[in-house]
């Protein structure tokens, strides 16, 4: 069955959390691959029940809401029923507690599965950006990885920024998904600084630090009870055996009626990429390392920068020699426990800045918790907004760094002139 209208208008408080916000799209990018998927039919459905709301450019690709092109699951009516009951008294059982805390965060990973994979295909289409595969040299049959690059990010011979984001579920191209499904794109994800960075002559990587394993399935259905033969043992023994057996029959009638609960998961690590401060060292040794970009630019965020120091504690000499400035948003790293030696807290306190959530105004000068970088004001509390509220900050941060630069390279290149010219006046007087 269809959801009931007043079901659906009744699950709208729900909706506000499990919403896209796609307004910040452009009506140019249309879904074309993703169309076809399973993820978007599903999406498709979610709009026809009510509860997934979209801009009107996009109304052309979902059915009009009175015909669903699916029934609701069986397995998301205890859901609505609940919220119904819930939204219409004001006494709530344990029972149905539990149920709606069982199956709402469902919902929101179907939501959140649409939204990667709609990022991924902005990253594409809006940016222009190439997937590159890790490990490098991966074999068909072993679990990969993935970043993204611009078409310069190798051969920009002046600057590259790479991004990296925090941990948990987002992917490559978001900053936070809370933000993507509650306010907009601009805000959660890294569009806006891809476009940016190119618009200022940037070659950009896109690092995906959290995609560390292959989960697949494994099955773990149980062959049906066979019955319990008649023996000569004990009355009191063979009853507990016909327990055990009718709770293993239970438990497969159990299974056959809910096929969700007949599955597992494992997962297989991605090689060398088993963690974000694995990847990002690798990242590093194949891709940034080799790129020709006399300017590296570094934006982490929270448990990005963790991987940062990480990589700085792996190849200090290497990230001084290519690095020119990182920006930190609310960064997670600690130099105390990740026993940072004192010449990379020197370099940081030289070369990078970490925007926190502080409701101080940004760009707000404040107290240094360690001996690393400075610490200024993002203008916001909120941590999953720090990089989106210190948008401009940071691209500010970049060219004053990179015109610094400029001025000791010219600096040292009319040191190198005046001595090669003493040099040849000195042997020519000789």
């Amino acid at each position: 069955m269809s959801l009931p209208t007043h079901l659906r208008a009744s699950y709208q408080g729900h909706a506000l959390h499990c919403s896209l916000s796609l307004s910040h799209i452009p009506s140019s990018i249309t879904p074309s691959p993703l169309s076809c998927s399973p993820l978007w039919e599903l999406a498709r459905d979610y709009v026809s029940w009510g509860f997934l709301h979209i801009p009107p450019f996009m109304s052309s690709f979902f059915p009009p809401a009175e015909l669903p092109s699916k029934s609701l699951p069986s397995s998301l009516i205890p859901l609505f029923m609940v919220h119904h009951h819930n939204a219409s008294s004001t006494q709530t059982t344990d029972t149905e507690a539990t149920s709606y805390s069982k199956d709402g965060p469902r919902i929101c990973v179907y939501l959140s599965q649409i939204i990667t994979q709609y990022v991924y295909e902005l990253l594409e289409k809006k940016c222009n950006m190439t997937k590159e595969t890790l490990p490098v040299d991966a074999t068909e049959d072993e679990p990969t990885g993935f970043i993204y690059l611009s078409p310069d990010a190798l051969s920009n011979p002046s600057k590259l920024l790479v991004l990296i984001q925090g941990s948990g579920v987002v992917r490559a191209g978001q900053w936070a998904r809370r933000l993507i499904i509650n306010q907009d794109l601009n805000s959660g994800t890294q569009i806006p600084f891809i476009e940016r960075a190119m618009q200022e002559g940037y070659g950009v990587m896109v690092l995906n630090p959290n995609e560390n394993y292959l989960e697949v399935e494994k099955s773990t259905k149980s062959p049906l009870p066979s019955p319990t033969e008649t023996s000569d043992e004990p009355a009191e023994k063979r009853e507990r055996k016909d327990d055990k057996e009718g709770k293993k029959k239970k438990e497969f009638y159990e299974k056959y009626r809910n096929p969700q609960r007949e599955t597992e998961t494992e997962r297989i690590p991605i090689r060398e990429n088993g963690s974000s401060e694995e990847h990002v060292l690798y990242v590093w040794d194949h891709f940034v390392s080799r790129a020709a970009a006399k300017n590296v630019f570094i934006m982490a965020h929270s448990y990005g920068g963790l991987s940062f120091v990480e990589l700085m504690n792996q190849r200090e000499s290497e990230v001084k020699n290519k690095v020119c400035a990182v920006a930190l948003t609310d960064s997670a790293h600690n130099i105390w426990l990740q026993e940072t030696t004192k010449s990379t807290q020197d370099w940081m306190q030289e070369h990078c800045r970490n925007w926190v959530s502080s409701p101080e105004p940004l760009d707000t000068t404040l107290e240094p918790m360690m001996p690393d970088c400075p610490r200024v004001s993002a203008g916001t509390e909120r941590h999953e907004l720090t990089s989106w509220m210190s948008f401009d900050s940071i691209f500010r941060f970049f060219s004053e760094f990179h015109a610094k630069e400029g001025e000791e390279a010219e600096e040292t290149s009319n040191s190198v002139t005046t001595r090669s010219g003493s040099h040849k006046n000195r042997h020519q007087d000789l």
